[in-house]
């Protein structure tokens, strides 16, 4: 990873948000996230936080997904700092990584177990992705943050 690229996986605040976006070419909108009005819990001051995270998470996802697409160990997969940076953004992003473990079937069940503290796949459904992204799906639609 060359310096350019390790600037986009530090921390991000809202104006390096829009940066990270522009330079990773991210398909994301304003638009999309404030439709996501679920995000938003209450008052007008938690939604520019919970907007940043958003941002912070789909930014991060995209270069996590992109550096570690030819990656076979997961172990290289969790240690990479963009997944390190996602999990730093603890438990409000969780609705966001169910739904896009849902949409794109990405290894999201590690986040989603250490951020939940839970693991809802029996021991006999692992392995299979479509199985243990439904145990996940459910868990979400219990905790009503999934519809």
């Amino acid at each position: 990873m060359n310096d350019s690229e390790g600037s986009a996986v530090a921390l991000l605040d809202a104006p390096d948000v829009v940066r990270a976006i522009e330079s990773q070419d991210v398909a994301i909108t304003r638009d999309t996230l404030e439709s996501k009005s679920k995000y938003f819990a209450g008052s007008e001051t938690s939604e520019k936080p919970m907007l940043a995270k958003l941002l912070q998470f789909h930014v991060l996802a995209g270069i996590w997904k992109q550096d570690t697409s030819m990656l076979s160990l997961s172990s290289e997969k969790y240690e990479h700092p963009a997944y390190l940076q996602i999990l730093s953004l603890g438990p409000d992003i969780v609705t966001a990584l169910l739904e896009d473990l849902l949409k794109t079937h990405d290894d999201w069940f590690d986040a989603l177990s250490r951020l939940t503290g839970e693991d809802p796949i029996p021991p006999q459904d692992y392995g299979f992705i479509s199985r243990m992204a439904g145990h996940w799906e459910l868990w979400g639609r219990r905790k009503r943050l999934l519809r």
